[in-house]
């Protein structure tokens, strides 16, 4: 599902895809999903605000052409 809507899972290294980041990708990729409604709405203030979030929360978003993919931001 996530393809069709043009947002990428995070890559992880194999065997790292345990119950918690299964977890913690289902509520960043809501939020991403948010984040794409808003900019297709063109509300940047709403999408700025969520991406924000997302950075104080410790989760990097990268812009792509595939879509927005995310990671957990480098100490």
């Amino acid at each position: 599902m996530t393809q069709a809507l043009g947002l990428d899972a995070v890559q992880q290294p194999k065997g790292s895809a345990g119950p918690e980041h299964r977890a913690l990708d289902t509520l960043v990729q809501r939020q991403l999903q948010q984040r794409l409604d808003a900019r297709a709405a063109k509300d940047w203030a709403r999408a700025d605000a969520i991406r924000d979030a997302l950075a104080q929360a410790g989760i990097a978003v990268e812009d792509t052409p595939d879509g927005a993919r995310w990671s957990l931001a480098e100490s």
